[in-house]
């Protein structure tokens, strides 16, 4: 059995909804990827024939309380978290973000497995929705992710080398689950509405919201509003004035960027990395004060 999981990168555990005994498999096969596969592999726990809900005989929250609970304890048996999604293979409901979402995985890990020893990594994670911003200048204008992309950049922030590891969330409802674990993986947060658009507006306090929720800590966490699309103002449905009195209310900064024209850009993400190590150097400070 060993040889089928020597070399793998990643894995998908699959089980039926209408099965408890598929179900129950699970703890064997993550035993099996303990024994034989490499420490640092990628693992998504995927409950299929989402589309028998009427058959359900494993409920949606006992897999994910068994998730929490695995990641809790992964140097017990491996040292990767546990995603989890549900999917039909029928309708294809969630069949394409479940291979999307472990693929980023696992392109971000072997990528920072190449980051040159002494230079700190940062996870930013962007609610945008259909409306993005990147630090990669040949992203094109019309791009629209479907439910999410990853990208890292090496860059120098205040004579700091850095490596940013930016991952843009998709809008869609639908991918709520998957975007708890992103939110959990972020260390800091660019949430993104377009000028233009009043109803990305409305949605800035929801994902919020849901970044307060599952961080779930008193400390601050590195934050920017960022109203994009500023070059084309004569579009403009939400003004400055708007975005910087929600900013205040949500007690983050805020910036007005252009992904067309690149302006403001970097500094947007710039900002977020520097309010980020300034929550770090706090929490050194405290710990060596004890």
């Amino acid at each position: 059995m060993g040889i089928y999981y020597r070399g793998a990168v990643g894995a998908l555990l699959i089980y039926d909804i209408a099965k408890a005994n598929s179900y129950e498999s699970v703890t064997r096969w993550l035993k099996e990827l303990r024994d034989h596969a490499d420490s640092n592999i990628q693992i998504m726990l995927v409950g299929n024939k989402s589309d028998l809900k009427h058959l359900r005989a494993v409920s949606t929250e006992e897999v994910k309380a068994f998730a929490c609970e695995f990641s809790g304890l992964r140097s017990e048996l491996i040292k990767k978290r546990l995603t989890f999604i549900e999917t039909s293979a029928l309708d294809s409901s969630n069949v394409e973000p479940a291979f999307q979402k472990i693929l980023t995985d696992i392109y971000r890990v072997t990528s920072s497995n190449a980051i040159a020893a002494g230079q700190g990594s940062n996870g930013l994670a962007v609610s945008a929705g259909k409306n993005i911003i990147t630090l990669d200048a040949s992203t094109p204008v019309t791009y629209d992710p479907t439910i999410e992309d990853s990208y890292n950049k090496q860059v120098v922030i205040d004579d700091i080398p850095c490596n940013l590891e930016v991952l843009d969330t998709a809008g869609q409802e639908e991918y709520t689950a998957l975007r708890d674990q992103w939110i959990r993986d972020g260390q800091g947060f660019l949430i993104v509405y377009s000028i233009t658009s009043r109803e990305t507006f409305y949605r800035i306090e929801r994902f919020r919201d849901q970044i307060m929720r599952v961080k779930d800590t008193d400390d601050s966490i590195p934050m920017i509003l960022v109203g994009n699309k500023c070059d084309r103002n004569g579009e403009r449905e939400v003004s400055r004035e708007e975005g910087q009195a929600l900013a205040l209310r949500l007690q983050c900064d805020f910036i007005e960027t252009s992904a067309k024209t690149r302006i403001n850009v970097e500094r947007a993400f710039y900002n977020v990395v520097r309010a980020l190590r300034r929550e770090q150097e706090l929490e050194t400070r405290i710990k060596t004060s004890r």
